[in-house]
């Protein structure tokens, strides 16, 4: 007999009825469950799109018959206006520009009349300008009345009035710009215009043009001087001094006339014609003469020197202001011994905020660090930090200090004053001398006050003009936000000034905001930097540290000496060197073709002298000014050789470019931003 152990039934039963009744209770149970329906798919954020600019999904959103309200809308308009797609971006407006909120709507507009004129419909968008001029918010006026006066133009109606709301609107260096280069453009236009247009851009070439094509005899002042100064930054100094010449004494443009004309003998050698010049405006005060004294000190290194001193002696003495600043700086450089410390007595007691004060305090104790008087360059440099110095030179005083004190044996204060130094210029080549292992953690917040919410521009899609109302913001959080438009938009240099307007706020949690860093430190024109590192054997940072000293990244730059593009190249250079790479139709504001020659002289300039602070002395100085300061010394330490440069302005230039590329280094090196050789770079 078996025992019934519950999981059999016992013999002789059937199943059946038991299955059934499950079949049945499962059935019932059914019944009361509710049937619920496959979740609908969640549909695509359209702002989210917009952000990362996948334009296709945007296309087949509008095309796909997808429920779109009007904020959507709004960002598929903005996303068809940068694609440049204008006709498609209108019709979107034009249903749309009465429902969007007050705020945005004149913008709206905006875009609608440049749209109009874009897609060749001039009648349509001139009314619409007219209306809106009446009240534009005032980030928009100048650019309403310039897109009146060319609507006007094209529908042959009268221009005089837009130009005139153009002159009443132009608020930044940009409006005076394109307002110059319209009036040149106007059948009116004259050699007003011109000079006006050559006191921004002296290079400008139709400006140039109408003033050459004046006859002699009809030539004022004006027009002499502003030749004589584009001959003199030609280096074409016989020229130059010929025009200058003409400029009469007491006109307006006199003092300019005669300090370039100086120069320009002074660069033909011609010392007794420089020197008399200068010492006029040395004497006389006023504009160029603070100038004047310095280059007077540099004359007299070749010729005139007793009576040179004996100016300054005078000047230092007897006058104030800027003038006598420059007096006493150059006596403590090239005077006797009892003018050197009388000059440096003054500047010290006297003076306690200025620059020269600090250079005074420098070399002294620079001069004792040499002579091997730690204690004693240590008392001058502690004196200059008790007083008012800029970053740079507080920076250089702190670890310099430090130094002499490690010197000293007190490493206690040594410590302390790196550590002032990391605290306060973080950045600085110092701070990465004292702290080769990086003097600070990079964090990845971003401070309380840089941050924001979007504004109703922005939340609207209208990037381009929240970013032209942030630009111009006194608030560090909507400055901050304008720059990270602008990245976003592919206008580095802008949005670089932008974000280096708002570095003061770098500090976070005891680091540094890696969103604002790579702002101030940003990568752009990747691709290129990369071939060019890649093909002349060049680390990447270098290169982005060269061209933002050199340009701040701004591909149309064009110095007063005309260099040209992002790695500020001279033009002879830039023929030069692209002759020897085969470019023979290098064009040096194509950013891929100044990249790639200013990295090949870059490079050329490393090979020679085998270090990056060397070699950066090199490109800004020229390779023959490094060789006569290295003196047959090939090897000093680049702590020494960067106080020992002979031009203060190579010195800074190659300290800037050394901190850059330790700060990139810092940001980067570890996140592949250039592929190495095999993994996508050229050979």
């Amino acid at each position: 007999m078996h025992a019934n152990t519950g999981t059999t039934n016992p013999p002789g039963r059937s199943r059946r009825p038991v299955v059934l009744q499950q079949i049945v209770l499962a059935a019932l149970l059914l019944c009361l469950v509710p049937t619920v329906a496959p979740a609908a798919p969640t549909p695509p954020d359209v702002e989210e799109l917009f952000r990362d600019r996948d334009w296709e999904a945007l296309d087949r959103l509008a095309a796909g018959g997808t429920s779109l309200d009007i904020r959507d809308e709004a960002f598929i308009a903005n996303a068809y206006w940068l694609q440049q797609r204008w006709g498609d971006a209108l019709e979107l407006l034009e249903g749309i520009e009465a429902k969007l909120p007050e705020a945005v709507r004149p913008y709206a507009e905006m875009m609608r009349i440049l749209g109009y004129e874009r897609t060749g419909r001039p009648q349509q968008a001139l009314p619409l300008a007219r209306a809106l001029s009446a009240d534009a918010p005032p980030p928009l006026r100048f650019y309403v009345a310039y897109a009146g006066y060319r609507l006007a133009g094209e529908a042959g109606g009268d221009t005089e009035s837009w130009l005139q709301a153009m002159e009443d609107n132009a608020a930044t260096e940009g409006h005076r710009q394109t307002l110059l280069t319209v009036q040149l453009q106007e059948p009116g236009g004259d050699v007003r215009d011109a000079l006006a247009m050559l006191d921004e851009n002296p290079h400008h070439g139709p400006s140039l043009a109408i003033l050459r094509r004046q006859p002699e005899a009809e030539r004022g002042p004006d027009t002499h001087c502003a030749l004589g100064y584009q001959a003199f930054l030609q280096g074409e100094f016989a020229r130059a001094a010929g025009e200058l010449a003409k400029v009469p004494a007491g006109h307006a443009k006199a003092r300019k006339a005669r300090y370039y004309q100086a120069m320009s003998h002074y660069r033909r050698k011609e010392y007794g014609q420089a020197f008399r010049l200068f010492k006029e405006l040395a004497e006389r005060g006023g504009g160029y003469s603070a100038s004047s004294v310095v280059r007077l000190s540099i004359l007299a290194r070749h010729a005139y020197r007793k009576e040179v001193l004996d100016l300054l002696a005078t000047l230092a003495k007897q006058t104030e202001g800027r003038r006598r600043l420059e007096a006493l700086e150059a006596l403590a450089w090239l005077g006797s011994e009892p003018q050197r410390r009388w000059a440096e007595q003054q500047l010290i007691a006297n003076h306690p905020e200025t620059e020269e004060r600090s250079e005074v305090l420098w070399e002294r104790g620079w001069e004792s660090w040499q002579a091997g008087s730690p204690a004693e360059a240590r008392t001058q440099w502690e004196k200059a930090l008790q007083g008012e110095t800029d970053h740079r030179w507080r920076a250089r005083f702190l670890y310099w200090t430090a130094r002499a004190l490690e010197e000293e044996g007190n490493d206690q204060a040594a410590r302390e004053h790196y550590e002032r130094l990391r605290s306060s210029s973080p950045r600085s080549v110092y701070a990465w001398m004292a702290y080769p292992d990086g003097p600070y953690r990079i964090v990845d917040a971003l401070p309380e006050e840089l941050q924001s919410e979007p504004g109703p521009l922005e939340s609207w899609g209208f990037v381009l003009y929240a970013r032209l109302v942030g630009a111009d913001s006194k608030n560090p959080a909507e400055r901050y936000r304008a720059a990270r438009l602008g990245f976003w938009l592919g206008n580095e240099a802008s949005a670089y000034r932008e974000a280096l307007s708002v570095s003061d706020h770098l500090a976070v949690d005891g680091g540094l905001s890696r969103p604002l860093l790579e702002m101030i430190y940003p990568l752009p024109y990747r691709e290129e930097v990369c071939a060019a590192a890649a093909h002349f054997g060049v680390e990447p940072w270098y290169i982005w540290a060269t061209m933002r000293q050199e340009s701040a990244f701004d591909a149309d730059i064009r110095s007063w000496v005309g260099a040209v593009g992002l790695m500020q190249l001279m033009p002879a250079t830039l023929e030069w060197e692209a002759s020897t790479l085969g470019l023979d139709d290098a064009d040096g504001t194509d950013p891929a073709d100044n990249i790639h020659v200013g990295t090949a002289h870059l490079a050329r300039r490393y090979r020679e002298f085998k270090r990056p602070d060397l070699a950066s002395a090199a490109y800004n100085a020229g390779a023959s000014a490094v060789r006569r300061w290295l003196k047959g010394d090939a090897s000093p330490t680049p702590e020494v050789w960067l106080e020992t440069v002979g031009y203060e302005e190579t010195a800074d230039y190659a300290r800037r470019v050394m901190g850059g590329m330790d700060n990139y280094r810092h940001l980067y090196e570890d996140r592949g931003i250039c592929p190495r050789k095999g993994e996508g770079n050229p050979e």
